[in-house]
């Protein structure tokens, strides 16, 4: 199924989101600087969500539906994109037109979908997995909860942006905090679990900003220096 199957109709009436201080900061000002709106129509009541989730023969965590109360609806367009080339969040916007979503023998809940085919799921326990469906054969653990999910996905969208205009280099293994502590970066706690951790960034975010990011790469432990950090270290 392709992602333009599943974006929410492009004429009803939308308002800007809140704003989202259980992100953190860095990805709280990141989304506000693009256009983060929520449909009424692509979002529904608990009862419903959880009568449509029966129909589909998925499973309802708790998870699925705090983060539909929250986020459900809600979309953005990175900028430098065509119009309504958007994510998508929320398990009603996901599903209400299309049961035929990824991984639904998994009993895996959509709750995202990227601009570019990469889902996020929730499991029956709450845990939220991530798959690129062009690319990726199996989903893959990507964080404990769907909120530390959206951060860290607004979060690596920041980072490729950064990427490309100072580069990167990687370590094997994880060494992230003391490279964090030798280049002066603050933990980014609401983005940081046991399936990845990130240091640096900032409120305003930046191109010049510094990051380091342990996370795993095709199953291999691995830090990352990405921003004017790289240079940095070089020079030592």
């Amino acid at each position: 199924m392709s992602d333009r199957d599943v974006r929410p109709p492009k004429l009803h009436p939308t308002r800007e989101l809140d704003s989202t201080p259980e992100l953190g900061p860095l990805a709280s000002a990141w989304l506000a600087e693009r256009r983060f709106v929520r449909d009424p129509s692509a979002t529904t009541d608990r009862a419903t969500l959880a009568a449509l989730l029966a129909e589909r023969g998925l499973p309802a965590p708790e998870a699925v539906f705090e983060f539909e109360t929250r986020f459900g609806g809600a979309r953005f367009t990175q900028l430098g994109r065509l119009p309504g080339v958007d994510f998508v969040l929320g398990a009603y916007a996901l599903l209400k037109d299309d049961g035929a979503t990824p991984n639904r023998k998994r009993g895996f809940v959509p709750i995202v979908l990227s601009d570019n085919d990469v889902w996020y799921f929730v499991d029956a326990e709450g845990t939220v997995w991530a798959q690129d469906t062009i690319e990726d054969p199996e989903p893959v653990p990507f964080a404990t909860t769907p909120s530390i999910a959206l951060a860290r996905l607004v979060s690596y969208l920041h980072v490729f942006d950064v990427q490309h205009a100072h580069g990167h280099v990687e370590h094997d293994g994880y060494c992230g905090a003391s490279l964090a502590r030798e280049l002066g970066l603050p933990a980014i706690e609401h983005a940081s679990d046991r399936y990845a951790r990130f240091w640096g960034g900032s409120s305003v975010p930046s191109p010049d900003d510094s990051f380091v990011i342990e996370h795993e790469i095709e199953g291999e432990p691995v830090t990352m220096v990405v921003g004017p950090a790289v240079e940095t270290l070089a020079s030592e």
